[in-house]
Formats: C-alpha cells, structure tokens, sequence
C-alpha cells in the first residue's frame, strides 16, 4: 500500500511540475518559519531560567524624556531605584 501511495506521488510529480513545486515550496517554508517561531519563543521563555527564584525576577523599565521624543526607555536603572522599591513596595528584596 506504501508502494503505491509513493508509486502515485512520483507520477503525479512528473505530470504537474509547477504544481508540484509550489506545493513542496510552501511546505518548506511553512516548515521553515514554524521552526523559527518555536526557536525564538523559546528562546524568549528560557532567560533568567538559571536562577533559584526564577519566578520572582521583574525587570524595571526606566523612561526619560529628552525633548520632543518621550519614548525612551531603558532597562538600566540609577542606584536610587533600590531605595525606592524598598521604600514603596514591601514585597521587594
């Protein structure tokens, strides 16, 4: 029953090349991307996993205004960041 299946494929190949191609093209890339998708999440999930408290690590976003443009921002924070999360929030180590 393989035999004919792949007996079947190979003739329809030969008949309808274009047809064909476009086919097994837009499968490899729909293969392709769906990879790459699946390596950059998980990429994406596996940062900081290392740590012992993975769950509890919370990245402060710092925003400064310069000008006309007020979208700048950097995860980057001052020294005084420290001493206002321990101030402000109790939950903060």
């Amino acid at each position: 029953m393989l035999s004919y299946y792949l007996l079947f494929f190979l003739r329809n190949l030969q008949r309808q090349r274009l047809f064909s191609f476009i086919n097994i093209l837009g499968l490899s890339v729909g293969m392709t991307s769906a990879i790459l998708m699946y390596l950059y999440v998980s990429s994406e999930l596996s940062h900081d996993r290392f740590h012992v408290n993975a769950d509890q690590i919370y990245r402060i976003y710092q925003t400064f205004i310069w000008g006309e443009d007020n979208d700048h921002q950097f995860s980057s924070t001052g020294p005084g960041a420290s001493y206002a999360i321990a101030q402000e929030i109790p939950e903060g180590e």
